[in-house]
């Protein structure tokens, strides 16, 4: 990779073909749905509010802005999530297609099509009645990826139960923190879940968490039996999942809810520390989720698409649970990890299920390419990925080495990458290039997606300054408050302000590969817990550290290999989680007066306290001189 230093100025424009045969086909396409939004808002989001999605009651307004920013979308309308994924695919003939190849730990295949997957659901979500669960009670689903997890989202969905998933690595004191904010009726988890050839625990987390007190909420908890690993077991109110479906009809007429009824609740960390809830409705939400999938994927019939992302992170809500389905769309869930058994196994599996589409973290690629620069055996180019059409990026920003690897060695110089820029808040992309029309700058999110109005304004950073502040002027379908981004319309700066560590792309970049490092990665912040346990997460990245077990970092969904094995006796979270000497990323935020200018903004703007470090980077900055000017920037 270190030999591939590409300048940002590089452009590689889509294939021909693929501009012809593609849902928005050349620049030309893509202006016109702009300037349609552009002039006329709420007509642009109604109309395709009426072409993606099926409405049991038609709306007949579109936005209520009158309560600002707490915006309504389509609030007269009613609908169901779940019936717009699963039955009319179905009522359209499409219940024979393979709607989920899922592949477990171990390798083993099981393909689900879109009627037995209803059938599945209906089952599910009777058992959920059956035990009191109703319209508008919170559930929390605590599971890996499973066919079983994304069948228990949807029928959540379908009684028109908000549903809050949770990564399964996060500890029992998150899972707790979870449980008791949204005030949780039920629990689903797992008896144990499957990861690199080991069994790791969930039902025993579960056990803890509710232990630690604050969830008298929940009244039942139900286990889908993995492993069939022994589990403590509380008869009152533990129940077996194949125990709670057996015997139940696979006919359950949805709930149909107001656009304006919450989908689901999903946590993402705040500038606090403290986890903050993002609610996405069910109209807005949904059909933002299936209008990115469309266009950002340019997906077709006869695809396979796979995105690499948990179901516990937004990733594999908005493109595995919802977007996909919703257009009745064939996709791989897989259960094991990136290096599993060996670091071909990505590859291994596009070339097995033949997928079109991959979506996958820029942490995954560049530990990737480390793995394939040092072991021949598990380069790409010995798998066969003649069925890739279209790359995407998620979680963080590329690196234009790593863009260009990715392109050249996955995507054979031919399949274009769409680099996609989003929160949790937004539910789906903002910023990303449409792949039948944009042409490619390795490592740029490139140009709004039509509808969004995104500015280059100067009300943040003064204009004398190289980065770009960029502002979300209009709200749209699928997100309520105006917030602004750190990330220009081409290769600005991202700045993740996250209250104590701000990451910018620039680092990331001259950071890979520098000393063995192949991974720069935003961490939000350190929360000791009861028994010395450490979590440090950030939306998209979590390292658990208990005395006596295995560190594990994950970043979006993707556990990282190197830290599998480490043993961590003394919680110690600058050695655990190897991250980069503290000095130098500290100079490395002053490299340049417009940095400086941007934190100061930052901090002035409320976003960020940078007076508040890390503990373990404390020494550093009071000790260096790179972190006297950090200080002083606070």
């Amino acid at each position: 990779m270190s030999d591939t230093q590409p300048t940002e100025s590089k452009t590689h424009q889509p294939p021909a073909a693929l501009v012809a045969a593609a849902r928005v086909s050349g620049m030309a396409a893509y202006r016109a749905l702009c300037a349609e939004a552009e002039s006329d808002f709420e007509g642009y989001w109604a109309r395709l509010a009426r072409e993606f999605l099926s409405w049991k009651t038609p709306f007949t307004k579109v936005l209520d802005s009158r309560d600002a920013p707490f915006f309504k979308w389509f609030e007269d309308g009613t609908l169901n999530a779940s019936y717009n994924c699963l039955d009319r695919n179905v009522e359209r003939g499409l219940g024979d297609k393979t709607a989920i190849i899922f592949e477990a730990d171990d390798g083993a295949v099981t393909q689900v099509s879109y009627r037995q997957l209803l059938d599945q659901v209906c089952r599910f979500a009777n058992a959920l009645k059956a035990r009191g669960v109703k319209k508008g009670d919170r559930v929390v689903i605590y599971m890996s990826m499973s066919v079983e997890g994304v069948a228990a989202m949807q029928a959540c969905a379908r009684i028109g139960a908000p549903h809050s998933v949770v990564f399964g690595g996060f500890s029992a004191h998150s899972l707790r923190d979870r449980i008791e904010d949204t005030g949780a009726v039920m629990v689903i988890t797992a008896d144990e879940q499957l990861r690199g050839g080991k069994s790791l625990p969930l039902k025993s987390i579960v056990d803890e968490a509710l232990a630690l007190g604050g969830c008298d909420s929940v009244v039942n908890v139900i286990v889908y039996k993995r492993t069939g690993g022994s589990i403590p077991w509380h008869a009152a109110r533990d129940h077996w999942l194949h125990d709670e479906v057996a015997g139940q009809s696979t006919t359950c007429e949805p709930e149909w809810v107001g656009a304006e009824h919450p989908l689901f609740l999903l946590y993402t960390s705040g500038s606090t520390g403290k986890p903050k809830g993002v609610q996405h409705s069910s109209g807005g939400y949904l059909l933002h989720a299936a209008l990115t999938t469309a266009w950002t994927f340019d997906l077709k019939d006869d695809d396979v698409f796979w995105c690499t992302a948990d179901i516990g992170w937004v990733t594999g809500h908005s493109y595995i649970t919802y977007g996909p389905l919703a257009l009745g769309g064939t996709e791989v869930v897989f259960e094991g990890i990136p290096t599993y058994p060996d670091a071909a196994r990505f590859w291994k599996t596009i070339e097995k299920h033949r997928v079109s589409i991959f979506y996958t973290a820029p942490t995954a690629i560049r530990s990737l390419i480390k793995a394939a620069e040092g072991n021949a055996a598990v380069h790409p180019n010995l798998s066969d990925l003649s069925s890739l059409r279209i790359l995407g990026s998620v979680g963080e920003p590329i690196n234009p080495a790593a863009w260009e690897w990715y392109y050249q060695h996955i995507g054979g110089s031919r399949c274009p990458i769409v680099d996609t820029f989003w929160q949790t808040e937004t539910g789906g992309h903002v910023i990303t290039p449409l792949p039948g029309a944009t042409a490619l700058v390795p490592g740029s999110c490139t140009l709004p997606f039509p509808g969004i109005d995104a500015a280059v304004v100067d009300e943040l950073v003064p204009a004398t300054t190289d980065d770009i502040a960029m502002s979300v002027e209009s709200d749209t379908p699928r997100e309520r408050p105006k917030r602004r981004f750190d990330r220009g319309l081409l290769i600005a700066s991202l700045v993740i302000a996250s209250g104590l560590v701000l990451v910018i792309f620039g680092l990331t970049t001259a950071l890979t590969g520098d000393d063995g490092i192949d991974r720069a990665e935003a961490i939000e912040s350190v929360q000791p817990v009861e028994n010395a346990v450490q979590v440090l997460q950030q939306e998209r990245v979590v390292v658990d550290l208990q005395p006596g077990y295995e560190a594990r970092l994950v970043i979006d969904g993707i556990e990282l290999p190197s830290f599998r094995g480490h043993i961590v006796n003394d919680v110690n979270p600058s050695e655990a989680a190897r991250v980069p000497n503290p000095e130098r990323l500290v100079q490395a935020y002053h490299q340049s007066a417009s940095t400086l200018n941007l934190l100061r903004a930052f901090t002035k703007g409320g976003f960020a306290d940078l007076s508040r470090v890390h503990a373990w980077t404390q020494e550093f900055v009071a000790s260096s001189p790179a972190g006297k000017r950090y200080e002083s920037v606070a």
